[in-house]
């Protein structure tokens, strides 16, 4: 995706040594796209600063907004995807005038879909057939946004 998105060719690709980079399926995939696997050292957090900041940012909003809304922690999952898609498009960072969505895809992002993750919203109905007076919508609870 990154190399069709961008028109960039992927040369290296750090990580550290986690499970999933270690695997000969890895490696071959690695391989054939003629991608070097490059390894920080065991034990030095320090070598993923931003990556390891930034998780501990999506892991801080996300259980700040299941504790808001009172929704079960078992929605954590959703709760991170939300947080890393307001991060994407909403957050500017600091001396960095655009979001990370238009700095990938050069155009602003809209955000005027946002609303409070864990709040009561309304799905509306497609797929019954509903008289004239019935309601058009179902009442849900927002758990994130669609990919």
């Amino acid at each position: 995706m990154v190399e069709n998105e961008s028109d960039h060719e992927i040369k290296y690709l750090r990580s550290d040594l986690g499970g999933g980079f270690k695997s000969d399926e890895f490696f071959d995939f690695c391989e054939e796209h003629g991608i070097k696997s490059q390894f920080s050292a065991p034990r030095t957090p320090q070598q993923n600063g931003v990556v390891g900041r930034m998780n501990i940012t999506i892991q801080q909003m996300a259980r700040a907004m299941l504790y808001e809304s009172e929704t079960p922690a078992t929605f954590w999952g959703e709760a991170a995807f939300t947080t890393v898609t307001i991060l994407d498009e909403a957050n500017v960072w600091v001396n960095i005038t655009q979001t990370p969505h238009e700095l990938w895809y050069g155009k602003t992002p809209t955000v005027k879909y946002f609303k409070f993750f864990g709040r009561k919203c309304y799905i509306k109905r497609t797929d019954e057939k509903h008289g004239k007076f019935e309601p058009t919508t179902n009442e849900g609870i927002l758990l994130g946004y669609s990919s």
